[in-house]
């Protein structure tokens, strides 16, 4: 059998060529949610009116609109992140009625590294829009036993 002709080249030329756009497809069912509860509690944010998305490299910072998760001041929504590689990083961020782009602590996108195999899922954490959480207060006692040394 030859396998230098013009029809084995191009057939293997195609098989290779399927081959790497089989290896490079991705797929990823990303969950997002964020909590509202702090920019409702100070007016920033009117459940019923107002709505929340989520904006990132999984979607060319699209908006894949977050629904309201009962009665609760969580919104949530997945989607099938077919841009971003598989074992790479995923960027987004939150934003409230198209325009209002959450600015977190760090400044930056808020990031996420991805399943490495394809058809994966993954649950983000539930964040609050600009990581204004409700404040948290944590008494701490210390206390130290000097009894050895009052002795020496």
């Amino acid at each position: 059998m030859r396998l230098n002709t013009p029809r084995s080249i191009l057939l293997t030329a195609l098989l290779c060529a399927g081959s790497l756009v089989t290896s490079r497809a991705a797929s990823t069912f990303v969950t997002f949610s964020v909590d509202m509860s702090t920019n409702i509690a100070n007016g920033n944010f009117n459940q019923g009116t107002d709505h929340v998305e989520a904006h990132g490299t999984f979607n060319g910072y699209g908006a894949l609109t977050l629904v309201q998760q009962g009665t609760s001041t969580i919104y949530t929504n997945t989607a099938n992140d077919t841009t971003d590689t598989n074992g790479g990083k995923m960027e987004y961020k939150f934003v409230i009625n198209g325009s209002n782009w959450e600015n977190p602590a760090t400044s930056q996108n808020r990031a996420v590294l991805l399943p490495v195999t394809s058809g994966d899922s993954i649950i983000l954490p539930t964040a609050f829009f600009n990581d204004a959480g409700a404040a948290v207060t944590n008494n701490v006692t210390f206390q130290e036993d000097v009894s050895q040394q009052i002795a020496l």
